[in-house]
């Protein structure tokens, strides 16, 4: 018994560690990457059936030119693009995007 929360306490200092250590960007993609994606996927499918998420209630999102950009009302100096096919010339000019992930990629105007 005593072992085990010794091994709790482990493994929820490592999370505060880690997540600490994670920029902001990085701690939005892991709350909301998954249902980002998903969202995403329907949108640039023109899936009209697909209710908006409610978590993204606060966001313009907005899908153009093979990509979604989400940009949170509160916060108009972080805008987060998924881009399934890559970043291309067209819409790279506009914002200096950098990688998170393979098809993630953060904007700071």
């Amino acid at each position: 018994m005593k072992k085990g929360v010794i091994v709790l306490l482990g493994l929820i200092l490592t999370v505060i560690v880690v997540f600490s250590l994670s920029s902001k960007e990085q701690r939005w993609l892991f709350f909301n990457g998954s249902i980002a994606e998903e969202y995403a996927t329907a949108l640039l499918k023109k899936n009209m059936s697909y209710k908006q998420p409610d978590r993204f209630i606060d966001y313009s999102v907005s899908a153009q030119g093979g990509y979604v950009m989400f940009s949170e009302h509160s916060d108009e100096h972080v805008f987060y693009g998924y881009f399934p096919n890559g970043i291309t010339s067209v819409n790279s000019e506009k914002l200096q995007w950098e990688p998170l992930t393979d098809n993630w990629y953060v904007a700071h105007p």
